[in-house]
């Protein structure tokens, strides 16, 4: 009876070991389900940060072709606001010039009428001598006749 009682106790402990086994491996099912899961989670944490991360390299790479085409726009501008502000100063040069020679004709012009009407006084008076010579001439004439 010694027996059955060793052999009862062994398999009282061996149903309990069974039990355990049993408890553990369901526990061991349930942690490899929730890590698996935590795993799953995970990859799609990994994917979704590896998308965001790859839509940000291609904002930026857009940003930085759009800044890149801003800037070379830019440029162009400046060139060609530096060509037409070029070209403005000559023209203004060039106006410049014609207003100094425009200035200079009516300066020569001026002295030109000033000495014309310096002339015209002149021959005005030496018209008037004449004229006072021809009538004395005539009347020295008229009055040699007369005598």
């Amino acid at each position: 009876t010694d027996a059955w009682t060793q052999l009862d106790g062994v398999t009282k402990v061996l149903e309990e070991a069974v039990g355990q086994a049993s408890a553990d491996q369901s526990a061991l099912v349930r942690e490899r389900e929730a890590f698996k899961k935590t795993m799953e989670q995970a990859k799609e944490s990994v994917l979704a940060a590896e998308k965001r991360a790859l839509e940000w390299r291609d904002a930026v790479a857009a940003k930085d072709r759009e800044v890149e085409e801003t800037r070379r726009a830019a440029a162009a501008a400046a060139e060609d606001g530096r060509a037409r502000l070029k070209k403005a100063e000559e023209r203004a040069a060039e106006w410049s010039a014609a207003m100094d020679a425009k200035a200079t004709e009516t300066r020569e012009l001026r002295v030109a009428l000033d000495e014309a009407k310096t002339s015209q006084s002149a021959a005005a008076r030496l018209a008037e001598e004449l004229e006072e010579t021809k009538r004395r001439a005539v009347d020295a004439a008229e009055a040699g006749r007369g005598c």
